[in-house]
């Protein structure tokens, strides 16, 4: 969710551009073609542009030894900072973040701090906790593993480490999230957290640490299927969801799995 301070920023850049197309669309209509201004305005947000997009792309190149490509860029003017969306040549739907900021530089143009980190992390911690999902949890269960302040992009400047080395390394700032939903009966409760703590139980055994789990019992009457809850998930995100759906929550819980715990007692059982 966008911070107040960047949809501020956002609704100036939209601002600045309305501006400046109403100002070359009234030159074109009463002067009957672009003045010198206006030309040499779009001559400098070219090169501009152009100087970023390369900056940019040689930055990511060799921060992560890979190919990438920008697909779109922003500024809100001249000399300001530039919101480059971009994605890895090898698999294009996996689009991050990059911003420039302008520095007073001989060699370089722009300062750039990216997010792709949140991706590579992402697969990392998926490929040790997505099978045990898969193995432990039934079909009636949704789980979704959040990884630590994915909006807070001085969490990966200069980093390239592996999550379990940065893990190690920040260990209070690497934690940990995963949202459980199940869509039950509530006479299957006992069910449920039979199937929980075998998942955890395999879960403190992984290299991944500081795991803490949010659970939430989902009464399956509101819904024609688990298959339409993990559809409505997919759709708007699982807190949004859950906010709409409230009034079908049966039980919720939140707790670090390497604490003691009894699962009954959390849920009220």
């Amino acid at each position: 969710m966008k911070s107040k301070k960047e949809m501020i920023k956002r609704k100036a850049l939209i601002f600045i551009a309305f501006t400046i197309g109403l100002y070359i669309i009234l030159n074109i209509i009463f002067v009957g073609y672009p003045s010198i201004i206006v030309r040499g305005v779009f001559t400098e947000f070219t090169k501009h542009d152009f100087i970023a997009k390369k900056e940019m792309l040689g930055y990511l190149s060799e921060k992560y030894n890979e190919s990438f490509e920008v697909v779109d860029l922003d500024s809100a003017f001249l000399e300001t900072d530039y919101i480059g969306s971009v994605a890895p040549s090898s698999n294009k739907s996996e689009i991050f973040t990059v911003i420039g900021t302008p520095i007073k530089n001989a060699n370089l143009h722009y300062k750039y701090i990216d997010n792709y980190m949140k991706i590579k992390w992402k697969k990392e911690v998926g490929t040790d906790i997505d099978p045990l999902l898969n193995k432990y949890l039934s079909s009636k269960s949704y789980g979704e593993i959040e990884l630590p302040n994915l909006t807070d992009y001085s969490l990966y400047d200069n980093t390239t480490l592996p999550f379990k080395t940065f893990q190690k390394m920040q260990p209070n700032i690497a934690e940990i999230n995963i949202v459980l939903v199940y869509t039950l009966n509530k006479r299957k409760e006992k069910e449920y957290i039979s199937e929980v703590n075998q998942f955890i139980i395999q879960l403190k055994k992984s290299e991944i640490k500081n795991i803490s789990l949010e659970l939430y019992l989902i009464d399956a009457q509101h819904f024609k299927s688990t298959k339409e809850v993990k559809s409505l998930i997919k759709k708007s995100g699982v807190y949004p969801f859950l906010s709409e759906y409230s009034f079908g929550i049966i039980k919720q819980a939140q707790f670090d799995i390497h604490q003691n715990y009894n699962l009954n007692q959390i849920l009220g059982g």
